[in-house]
């Protein structure tokens, strides 16, 4: 009587197997692919560039000044946090990468506190999410505190430790530090956008198979806007998940966070353990000053 031993039959998917399938899906479904696409231009045209490029040049040049002043000595992390709340993202993040390139701090320092120098900007929030989505300015400026305080909280807990080496300084005028930064904005806007476009596309081929509650992990404005919907019938679920919102911040904002890193590496299962710790903050702050004060 003979044993036979059947092997195991392991079936070893080539990575291209997967952009492959994507395309395919998204030819099936062309009309959701081309109406994504064109939501995302139109958000980019109108929101994203007129509020987040100046921002970018003028933070960039700010931090440049700021460590080549001798005179001003603000803890790097402050000053991170500060302009990255300021903002928008994601510009804490390109903060941290300068502070790092300017030898303000160390390069596991700069990654630590990446995840927590990245805001959603006040006109985002209290504009957008308050007043367009919520119909409610005190709503937004909750959403936007709120926020803050999820993000500042963890971060005075973690130590940058003070640079003992000699701190990079640059010779270059003011008219060189303006047009270098407006170069590297304009490729930052690039990246975000196009990063955008990605996402608009994904969120509407889950809108095709009523899956539209995904954003809420994805995308922040669709996520606010989904959840914002909610607000006529359970209100207080509504300003919960648009406080988690707020301090996850979707995996677009994720992926743009390193789609501008150059230098600094930041591992992404730390950045989303950071993000949801953030996002959960956010919502109980979010509720507690909705019961407090609405």
């Amino acid at each position: 009587m003979s044993e036979v031993n059947a092997l195991p039959c392991r079936i070893k998917i080539k990575p291209f197997v997967m952009p492959i399938v994507l395309m395919v899906i998204c030819i099936l479904n062309i009309e959701s692919v081309i109406s994504g696409v064109k939501h995302a231009l139109n958000v980019c045209a109108v929101s994203i560039i007129p509020s987040l490029f100046v921002f970018m040049v003028l933070s960039d040049i700010t931090v440049t000044l700021l460590t080549e002043d001798d005179t001003v000595a603000l803890p790097p992390k402050i000053t991170a946090f500060v302009i990255g709340s300021l903002c928008g993202f994601p510009i804490g993040a390109s903060i941290c990468e300068k502070l790092y390139i300017h030898n303000e701090i160390g390069k596991d320092d700069a990654a630590k506190i990446i995840p927590f120098c990245n805001n959603a900007s006040p006109a985002f929030v209290i504009g957008a999410i308050g007043v367009s989505m919520l119909n409610n300015k005190q709503l937004g400026l909750l959403l936007y505190f709120s926020q803050i305080l999820a993000s500042l909280l963890p971060l005075l807990f973690i130590k940058v430790k003070a640079w003992d080496g000699k701190k990079a300084k640059s010779n270059h005028s003011i008219s060189e530090i303006f047009f270098s930064s407006i170069e590297k904005s304009i490729l930052s806007i690039l990246k975000v956008c196009a990063v955008i476009c990605i996402f608009s596309v994904v969120i509407a081929l889950l809108k095709s198979v009523s899956l539209e509650y995904l954003s809420v992990f994805l995308e922040i404005s669709n996520g606010t806007a989904f959840c914002a919907s909610l607000a006529n019938k359970t209100p207080t679920l509504a300003i919960a998940l648009c406080g988690f919102c707020c301090g996850f911040s979707g995996i677009c904002v994720h992926l743009q966070i390193f789609s501008s890193l150059k230098s600094v590496k930041v591992k992404y299962y730390k950045l989303l353990f950071c993000k949801v710790l953030q996002g959960f903050l956010s919502s109980i702050f979010t509720l507690i000053g909705y019961y407090l004060f609405f």
